[in-house]
């Protein structure tokens, strides 16, 4: 409801004839006769009352373009810092749901992150792409998170068994070789 003076509805005419000053932002009766309270005006801050002045908005713009010119490298590196730590908690969180920092291919033991990527299940990551506008890193794993890890739809992979899947129709080479016998 915001701020402001408010009245009981029976201010003229009624018993308890009081203004009311709210106390907090959620009181919106009358404190002495417990009617709902309706606000008759707000209050104005000297902020607000500038605001009505001709040119404050250029004057304002003005300053805020002077100190952003300032403070540009600054703020450009807290950004980037922010979008890095942002990252990777992120592909942390994403990761740890589909298993963790580990190959789930069964002859793989790489657990190095940076050589792990998630792969899709069911070698289908063009018609995946395509249904939800070509989202790639940062935003591929906000889309997953956003719609609650779904199962069955990514692993965690190394890149040598994520490519193998996808050159072996869906096999990792790992497995193919178990099947024939290979070492």
């Amino acid at each position: 409801m915001g701020s402001g003076v408010f009245v009981c509805p029976g201010y003229e005419g009624h018993p308890c004839n009081k203004k009311v000053k709210r106390t907090s932002p959620k009181q919106k009766w009358c404190l002495e006769c417990a009617e709902p309270a309706k606000r008759i005006r707000r209050t104005i801050n000297k902020r607000n009352r500038r605001k009505n002045e001709p040119g404050f908005r250029e004057k304002e713009l003005a300053i805020i373009k002077a100190w952003y010119k300032k403070n540009r490298k600054r703020i450009l590196e807290q950004r980037r810092k922010y979008r890095r730590t942002y990252f990777k908690r992120l592909k942390d969180e994403v990761y740890e749901a589909y298993g963790g920092y580990k190959c789930q291919c069964p002859g793989c033991r790489v657990t190095e992150p940076l050589f792990l990527t998630l792969d899709h299940v069911k070698n289908n990551a063009k018609k995946i792409l395509k249904l939800h506008g070509n989202e790639r890193g940062m935003k591929q794993l906000l889309w997953i998170k956003k719609n609650g890890f779904p199962k069955g739809m990514f692993l965690v992979m190394c890149w040598n068994c994520n490519c193998g899947r996808a050159r072996n129709g869906g096999v990792c080479p790992h497995l193919r070789r178990k099947q024939n016998g290979k070492r």
